[in-house]
């Protein structure tokens, strides 16, 4: 019977091993889902607030660590053991856990970026509406399909600006860009398509670019060439 009861009260390495890994993977996860969480509930997520969010993890981590530590320093001292350090491999696991604490809401705010974009992420706009957006001047990067900066600045009234290089250097045009219902036009047969949830640009189904800002100004017209650069045309044909 005496048996059976201290066979009862051993402790369960493999319990207790669980059990820690549970416990310190909770600010990891926090972390990761943190910048989501904000952004569901606020409508936006900014980079000072992520940083915080980064710290308050990574100090929760230590705290975690540190009453792990005091539990077991109680343990030994109850059964008269000494301190063993722990394997290399141990202390690196611990190391990278706080690594993952401290750097989880910031990659988390990546992949939130990615999914739906900078300016809903920040809160500029709550879906990427073509109508609205060319009312508020927007700015599309088209740097995967075009030379120089790839940047296409579309201003109210139907009209945009690009950058181009000519003879090395950049050189802006002036064409007319308009609203419709699924994305931009230059003309009547060539057009972006713009997904409203992400602010991806397609053109015949390929990603090409995408929305990166909102509420932009270009600034006088004066001095731009009229028209559509040969290497936005060619795009469409």
């Amino acid at each position: 019977m005496h048996r059976v009861l201290l066979q009862a009260a051993r402790p369960d390495p493999a319990g207790d091993d669980r059990a820690t890994g549970f416990v310190l993977a909770v600010p990891v996860l926090a972390g990761t889902l943190c910048p989501w969480a904000a952004w569901a509930l606020a409508g936006w997520v900014g980079a000072l607030e992520m940083a915080c969010a980064s710290i308050v993890m990574a100090s929760v981590y230590l705290g975690i660590m540190w009453r792990l530590g005091e539990r077991e320093a109680a343990r030994r001292r109850r059964l008269g053991r000494r301190y063993i350090p722990p394997p290399p491999d141990l202390a690196f696991v611990v190391c990278m856990g706080l690594a993952a604490s401290l750097l989880a809401p910031a990659l988390s705010s990546v992949a939130l970026v990615d999914r739906i974009g900078l300016p809903r992420a920040e809160g500029a706009v709550r879906d990427y509406d073509p109508y609205k957006l060319e009312a508020m001047g927007v700015r599309i990067d088209l740097s995967r399909v075009l030379p120089g900066s790839g940047t296409v600045d579309v201003r109210p009234g139907g009209t945009a600006r690009v950058y181009v290089p000519r003879f090395g250097n950049p050189t802006p045009f002036i064409l007319p860009l308009w609203a419709v219902a699924s994305g931009f036009c230059i003309a009547a047969d060539s057009c972006l398509t713009l997904d409203r949830r992400s602010g991806r640009v397609r053109l015949a189904g390929e990603e090409i670019g995408r929305v990166t800002a909102v509420g932009t100004d270009i600034g006088p017209i004066t001095e731009d060439l009229a028209g559509a650069p040969w290497e936005l045309l060619n795009l469409f044909r």
